[in-house]
């Protein structure tokens, strides 16, 4: 567990939370998809369809990533995947489910990997 501040952690997603990624991309995606009047099960279709492309690419260019589950006074409330090659460090996704957004979740993270950043 990465205590950011006395708020907010993170820790690794745990294999048994792939409903809890699924719904956090979900999340912050759908409203993308609402504008083109589609049935909701193809816009279900479609979400699912651009999860699993999403993952698969992130796995094939991104294979040293730390995938974390966002903690918000110790509920779950988002994911950021990051990775630390080459001595760099590189956020490649952050979502922060819509009903936790606007409470400088993530501000605070972002400027906590400035700080982690300039350490190296």
């Amino acid at each position: 567990m990465i205590k950011i501040t006395d708020e907010i952690s993170l820790r690794p997603v745990d294999a048994t939370e792939e409903n809890f990624w699924r719904e956090v991309f979900d999340d912050s995606v759908r409203s993308h998809f609402l504008s083109l009047n589609f049935p909701e099960t193809e816009i279900d279709n479609l979400i699912e369809f651009q999860y699993q492309a999403q993952k698969l690419d992130y796995e094939n260019n991104y294979p040293q990533v730390s995938n974390n589950v966002v903690m918000f006074h110790e509920e779950r409330v988002g994911r950021l995947i990051y990775s630390t090659e080459h001595g760099d460090i590189h956020v490649i996704d952050m979502s922060i489910l819509t009903e936790f957004r606007g409470k400088g979740i993530g501000t605070k993270l972002f400027q906590w990997f400035f700080v982690q950043s300039a350490k190296t």
